[in-house]
């Protein structure tokens, strides 16, 4: 009698052919099976060409404690849900459901996550995390993640999005390679001041050119932001010369496209608020020059200026809570401007 010839037994040409055609879900299934195959599976380090990766940690509606961890890979994409369940796990992906018996929920989610990321051999085009809802021990484990043989591994992304704490945020920022980062997105789970020293990872990531700063209020000057194409930050104040520093960077940028900003004060607040509207829109005027536009009621300002040897003009908008810089067409500008 025959016996069956079971996966592990097959030659490694067909067994790495079975591995290069199936997407990162199933190669963790495979994994499970036994642990000759889990074994052949580590020591091969198929490429899973994953693109994107999101997680999220919290709780679900009836409050049981969960991971969401969504993979898009080249030719699929997986939804995968890790919840505490009695005294196991409950791995949910679309509508197929296991339960693993006294396993913990969270060290399931991170063998898993540990394997993808240690084995991901090409550039992630995002990478998105949610940790908002818990305090976990998450950036650590990411941290052990990161390391191979003792040295450390910076996980390369190009596009990197954190909601968290202010503690988790930094830190996990300080497991991303900068060299393939393009842009970076930095949500706080509530409004906090930072000083502008306390933004080391401006110098890490200098080559980034997109920013994207939410409930982060920098006390501090805005020189750190100016080599941006796009960025949208709060800063606590801003002056007419800080203001005027970035126009003329942004004029000599040609990677520039757009520059939101956001402030509690514009300028110091010892002096009326009739008095400070007089004299600082007089500043504004003798500095940029007449507005374009003005709306004296809402006391906003808008202005156009060339780019020098481009098509192209620099529309600065201005008002008492924000400003925006914009490169934009020259046949879209009033034909009283620049």
């Amino acid at each position: 009698m025959t016996l069956p010839v079971s996966l592990i037994d097959m030659p490694d040409l067909v067994l790495n052919n079975i591995f290069s055609n199936s997407d990162p879900r199933s190669i963790l299934v495979l994994r499970k099976v036994c642990r000759d195959l889990r074994n052949y599976i580590d020591d091969v380090k198929p490429d899973l060409q994953i693109k994107c990766i999101e997680i999220s940690i919290g709780l679900t509606r009836q409050r049981v404690r969960e991971v969401s961890l969504i993979l898009m890979a080249s030719k699929s994409s997986h939804h995968i849900f890790y919840r505490k369940y009695r005294n196991g796990t409950m791995v949910v992906c679309g509508k197929k459901k296991k339960v693993l018996e006294d396993a913990d929920y969270f060290n399931v989610f991170y063998e898993e996550l540990d394997f993808l990321l240690s084995r991901q051999k090409s550039l992630l085009n995002s990478f998105r995390l949610n940790l908002t809802e818990y305090d976990s021990e998450f950036s650590k484990l990411l941290k052990r993640t990161l390391k191979n043989k003792n040295e450390f591994q910076e996980l390369e992304v190009e596009y990197f999005q954190i909601k968290a704490d202010k503690h988790q945020v930094f830190e996990i920022l300080s497991y991303i390679s900068p060299k393939s980062l393009t842009r970076i997105e930095l949500h706080l789970a509530k409004p906090t001041e930072i000083e502008t020293e306390q933004l080391e990872f401006m110098d890490r990531f200098h080559d980034t050119k997109e920013l994207y700063m939410e409930n982060i209020i920098i006390l501090g000057r805005v020189e750190c932001f100016i080599h941006l194409s796009r960025a949208e930050i709060t800063v606590y104040r801003v002056t007419v010369e800080e203001l005027f520093l970035l126009k003329e960077a942004f004029l000599e940028n040609r990677h520039f496209k757009h520059f939101l900003l956001h402030y509690r004060h514009f300028v110091d607040d010892g002096i009326s608020y009739l008095r400070r509207i007089i004299l600082e829109n007089r500043r504004l005027r003798e500095t940029f020059g007449p507005p374009s536009t003005t709306n004296n009621k809402s006391k906003e300002m808008e202005w156009y200026f060339k780019i020098p040897f481009t098509d192209d003009a620099l529309y600065f908008f201005f008002s008492y809570q924000r400003s925006r810089f914009a490169r934009v067409p020259l046949s879209v500008v009033p034909n009283v401007a620049v």
